[in-house]
């Protein structure tokens, strides 16, 4: 079975792996924000801050699915106010805070390594190692952090409910790890295409497994 290391062909291939994955987090944004929005007008749930942005009169009866006893001009602030249900905000954060994640993980530890980056590794001072791997831990545990700091913000604020910003990570979530799967299986496959076609020249990018 062949394999293909860590570190980047060249650098043209470089820059065509950053675009590639841009594109593919682009993609799982759309997705995330697509489904989204679509649940939130068949759900129509209330927002916390409903009744502020409705200006509801004393005697008038709430309507979930009917806004007309509303007094506030702003008809955009009030319908904005039923679409509860998944958080957006919490979606799209955790849809691109976990695929960044993932990704790093990813290109941390799932990709295979030639055996001149192996031994460097192994050659390298302890310290060097443990503070490498910190690094690597931080870079992966941003993402997530941020998102679920978002996600407690958008409960504070009073702008949805705990399960509105539970429902919206999970589907972040979910997007970003299909996403990335199905794009680190077609750039695994590429990737090992175009350095079996080229032995001579990426012959130290290239690792033979019995």
């Amino acid at each position: 079975m062949t394999y293909f290391r860590s570190v980047h062909i060249n650098s043209t291939w470089a820059v065509w792996t950053i675009l590639f994955f841009a594109i593919d987090l682009i993609l799982a944004q759309i997705v995330t924000l697509s489904i989204t929005e679509f649940v939130k007008k068949m759900v129509g749930r209330l927002r916390p801050d409903f009744l502020a942005r409705c200006m509801l009169p004393a005697n008038a009866a709430l309507d979930q699915y009917n806004t007309d006893a509303c007094t506030n001009p702003d008809e955009g602030v009030v319908e904005e106010g039923q679409k509860s249900y998944p958080s957006g905000h919490t979606s799209f954060a955790f849809c691109q805070g976990v695929y960044l994640a993932a990704y790093f993980t990813w290109s941390f530890y799932g990709r295979q390594r030639s055996k001149h980056m192996i031994n460097k590794e192994l050659h390298m001072n302890r310290f060097l190692r443990e503070f490498q791997e910190a690094i690597r831990c931080t870079i992966i545990a941003v993402g997530p952090l941020g998102a679920w700091l978002i996600g407690a913000t958008r409960i504070q604020d009073y702008k949805h409910n705990p399960s509105d910003v539970n429902a919206g990570a999970a589907l972040g979530m979910l997007i970003a790890i299909l996403t990335l799967m199905r794009g680190t299986n077609i750039y695994s496959r590429w990737t090992q295409q175009y350095v079996s076609n080229r032995p001579e020249k990426y012959q130290d990018a290239v690792l033979k497994s019995s």
